[in-house]
């Protein structure tokens, strides 16, 4: 394993990143204030560590407390973006595998894990 993140969070789905108003796009305020704290979460973790910069199998577990139905492809893309953002990958190109599933819980979570690309 080369890199371990527990989330005390679901990522934003792609649907809810961008607000309008008028003619202008914008990050909503939420979003904005996931992703610094997810960002800041993941550098304190990944401190002295080098950018990954090899070919990855990426794991996504979403632990979701609420039982409505929700797409697991729409959360996966701000936490890639995360990851680059944070330092820990160079560019999420680099990941050739990807896992994802979702189980229920007492909680809201999500638990991440990098691992090498092997064929």
């Amino acid at each position: 394993m080369l890199a371990e993140f527990e989330l005390k969070s679901l990522p934003p789905t792609v649907n809810n990143l961008y607000g309008r108003l008028r003619n202008t796009v914008y990050k909503k305020p939420e979003v904005r204030k996931w992703q610094n704290e997810t960002i800041s979460y993941m550098r304190t973790v990944w401190k002295n560590k080098p950018i990954i910069r090899k070919a990855l199998e990426l794991r996504i577990e979403f632990i979701s407390k609420d039982h409505r139905k929700w797409d697991i492809d729409n959360r996966i893309k701000p936490l890639q973006d995360c990851l680059e953002r944070a330092g820990v990958i160079e560019n999420d190109r680099q990941i050739e595998s990807l896992h994802v599933n979702r189980k229920y819980g007492d909680r809201n979570a999500t638990h991440i894990i990098l691992l090498e690309y092997t064929e």
